[in-house]
């Protein structure tokens, strides 16, 4: 199982370089619970927050307590709009969680099934 473990992307904006993670089985319900509380509907600054890390893969946030997250929305709710939605993006990509992602799994499952 160790070599499922969750990955560090690259995420270029504005020259500058941010790191994501892809959701891990905690911060899928991490996740998952945010989005019970916000009706399906989560800041951008709080789907960065789930997958923001250091090169070396160390999360910037802890969104599994509610500190944690009240932490993460003080410190990115006045970052550009444009660099956590590109932040977010490349996060909700990499852990399968976008259209884009989702239609390429089915894809993947339909040509390993007719193998």
């Amino acid at each position: 199982m160790r070599d499922c473990r969750p990955t560090v992307h690259e995420v270029p904006v504005n020259g500058k370089t941010f790191y994501v993670k892809s959701l891990s089985g905690e911060g899928r319900q991490s996740f998952s619970e945010m989005s019970k509380e916000k009706d399906g509907s989560l800041p951008v600054q709080m789907i960065a927050a789930l997958g923001l890390c250091e090169q070396d893969g160390s999360m910037l946030f802890d969104c599994s307590t509610e500190k944690g997250r009240a932490m993460a929305n003080l410190e990115l709710k006045e970052v550009d709009g444009a660099v956590l939605q590109a932040i977010a993006l490349k996060l909700l990509q990499v852990s399968g969680l976008s259209k884009d992602s989702a239609g390429d799994a089915e894809k993947k499952s339909e040509a390993s099934q007719s193998d």
